[in-house]
């Protein structure tokens, strides 16, 4: 699915299933990250004040570390959940989406 760690290929070398749905189609994979970002940083930030006795500089930094490196991390993981949840028909866009569907369905 990826090329690089933050590029995608424009189609599935084994299905040739498109990936890039147009303007706009990812917008769902950035809500996602963004969520399991900041899920992630909440997470750090209470083991953070749970281990230190210096909460403010120890939270600081770990939330900042998160908030830095997180995105970046998280990002291949949205965007193959989002082209799944599309692939599992919870999303549609257009005939050609449900032909390569239906396609996808009788080879399993």
């Amino acid at each position: 699915m990826f090329e690089h760690p933050l590029r995608m290929r424009p189609q599935c070398p084994l299905c040739a299933y498109r990936f890039d749905r147009g303007n706009g189609y990812f917008v769902g994979a950035m809500y996602a990250s963004y969520a399991l970002s900041l899920g992630l940083g909440i997470a750090v930030a209470i083991a953070a004040w749970l281990a230190s006795a210096s909460v403010g500089v120890t939270v600081s930094v770990a939330c900042a570390a998160v908030g830095l490196v997180g995105p970046l991390a998280i990002f291949p993981i949205s965007r193959a959940v989002w082209v799944w949840v599309e692939r599992e028909g919870w999303l549609h866009d257009g005939e050609e989406d449900r032909e390569v569907l239906l396609r996808n369905h009788r080879r399993r």
